[in-house]
C-alpha cells in the first residue's frame, strides 16, 4: 500500500502546475521539493518489502517459523 500510494504523489510532479520554477524541472518550487520527499520514501518503501519477502522465503526454506 505504501508503495501504491508513494507512485501516486509523485505523479502530482508531472500533473500539478507549478511545480517546477520554469521549463528546467530541476530547479524545484516548495510544493516540488515536497513532492519530492515521496521519492525517498517509496524507496525504503521498496527496500522494506524486498527485505521482508527474502526474510518469508528464508523461513519456508528452513520449514518454518519454529525451527530455528
Amino acid at each position: 500500500m505504501a508503495v501504491a500510494t508513494f507512485l501516486v504523489t509523485l505523479s502530482f510532479l508531472l500533473s500539478t502546475p507549478g511545480v517546477s520554477a520554469g521549463a528546467d524541472p530541476l530547479p524545484l518550487s516548495m510544493l516540488g521539493q515536497f513532492l519530492l520527499k515521496d521519492l525517498v520514501l517509496l524507496a525504503v518503501a521498496l527496500w522494506i518489502f524486498g527485505a521482508s519477502r527474502a526474510e518469508t522465503n528464508d523461513r519456508r526454506g528452513r520449514g518454518g517459523a519454529d525451527a530455528c
